[in-house]
């Protein structure tokens, strides 16, 4: 494994060949290794980059090829909406789906899908 600065951790250097690259984004770390480790199971062949800080993700994101942002709608110090917006903005290819942690009602409207299955990782990257 590789570890970059505090909020960045890219899951192994073996996956420098790999098609799908995604981009977690979750203020709680808990939820990130949850998320990350449903995404490597779903799709063993991807390589995952996550962040505790949107703005970080947002600065990564830019600057890199990503195939799928998954971030939670409610962070600090910026929220999910505000982090898609800039992504659409910047780099519309990139796939943006929001997931709300605060027990609502599952959606993918708005691209809020939760609870997250393998199911959803499935239809949310082949769609």
């Amino acid at each position: 494994m590789v570890y970059l600065p505090a909020t960045i951790r890219v899951c192994s250097e073996e996956e420098r060949g790999v098609t799908v690259q995604f981009v977690t984004v979750d203020n709680q770390g808990d939820r990130l290794a949850a998320l990350t480790a449903l995404l490597k199971e779903t799709f063993p062949d991807c390589a995952v980059t996550e962040f505790t800080d949107p703005l970080l993700s947002a600065k990564y994101i830019l600057n890199h090829a990503v195939d799928t942002v998954l971030a939670a709608e409610f962070m600090r110090p910026a929220d999910g909406e505000t982090l898609r917006h800039v992504i659409q903005v910047n780099k519309p290819q990139v796939r943006v789906v929001l997931l709300d942690h605060s027990g609502g009602q599952p959606e993918t409207q708005g691209g809020r899908v939760l609870p997250i299955t393998r199911e959803k990782l499935r239809a949310i990257v082949t769609e």
